[in-house]
């Protein structure tokens, strides 16, 4: 009923937590398949050995050149045998009964895809906190809200039909940063999006990751490749807003974690910061231990803590 693809790439120190939550949905007929995607022959063989354990589990395995995380999941789909699709990063995990839930809203319904909301974690899956979000019936404004970084729901959390995404063309290969996000925007072309509002994926942050914060030119390189192939081929999209948001954001995160080295250079100008956002961030740096306090009571808030 359901192939659920796994990219691995030197990840064997958490790919078993993955397939450990992939079993524990109870989904009967569920296919796993796990693509290396040109890891180190030790980490390969730590691969194998660990999908090796799992004797009365559908798990396939397959090896192939780095290419690339939407390189592994096209790859993966191309050896799929289901009609359905769900797509889980080696080193995030699932929470019991998700895909039941997605399944019950995407059987009989003209919506092809639904994602879920998600708990971001530190290494050991210890929460940090909630990332809830609302999918409008809008196409248009989810549009909107994916471009410029409202929609933060990433691969996954999608359970899809697997027309759609032959319909699609599958994950945009030359994008190596964001191309979660612009599936998702291509998937609005041929399909309602819907949302199980619940938090059942649980995404980890760890070093070194592709989606960890890095050095402020890094962090505006990493996102240029995603805003030029989406205003080529969408409408209304602006990248320079786009930019701004995402600087905004960078000043916020390196006040509040007090790395003075990078929101200075926002200060300073550097990449032609714009002078309002240079203004905010000069303001904002003089109240570093009140945006830190501010930032852990909003959490508190998310996670429904006290």
């Amino acid at each position: 009923m359901i192939s659920v693809i796994i990219p691995f790439y030197n990840s064997s120190k958490y790919v078993t937590d993955a397939i450990d939550s992939v079993i524990c949905q109870k989904i009967e007929g569920i296919e796993i398949i796990v693509v290396n995607d040109g890891s180190s022959e030790t980490e390969s063989k730590k691969c194998q050995q660990i999908i090796s354990k799992y004797l009365d589990v559908n798990i396939l395995y397959y090896h192939k050149p780095n290419g690339g995380a939407a390189s592994a999941r096209n790859y993966g789909v191309g050896k799929s045998t289901q009609k359905y699709l769900a797509f889980l990063d080696s080193d995030d995990v699932w929470v019991d009964g998700k895909l039941s839930r997605q399944l019950s809203m995407i059987q009989g319904s003209k919506s092809g895809l639904v994602l879920t909301n998600v708990i971001v974690c530190n290494d050991k899956l210890e929460s940090l906190y909630n990332s809830k979000k609302e999918i409008s019936q809008n196409r248009k404004v989810n549009l909107s809200k994916l471009f410029y970084g409202q929609i933060v729901m990433n691969t996954p959390t999608i359970l899809m039909k697997r027309s759609v995404f032959d319909m699609i063309g599958g994950f945009d290969e030359g994008l190596n940063y964001r191309e979660d996000h612009y599936f998702l925007m291509k998937s609005l072309e041929f399909t309602e999006m819907k949302l199980v509002n619940e938090l059942l994926t649980l995404r980890r942050q760890r070093e070194g990751s592709l989606s960890g914060v890095e050095s402020f030119e890094k962090e505006i390189a990493k996102h240029q490749p995603f805003w030029n192939k989406c205003t080529e081929n969408f409408d209304n999209l602006d990248a320079i807003k786009a930019k701004n948001k995402i600087l905004l954001r960078l000043c916020i995160y390196y006040i509040r974690n007090g790395n003075a080295e990078e929101y200075q250079k926002i200060i300073a100008g550097n990449l032609c910061t714009p002078y309002s956002i240079r203004v905010v961030a000069l303001f904002l740096s003089k109240f570093s231990p009140l945006l830190q306090a501010l930032y852990i009571f909003r959490n508190r808030i998310r996670n429904g803590n006290k």
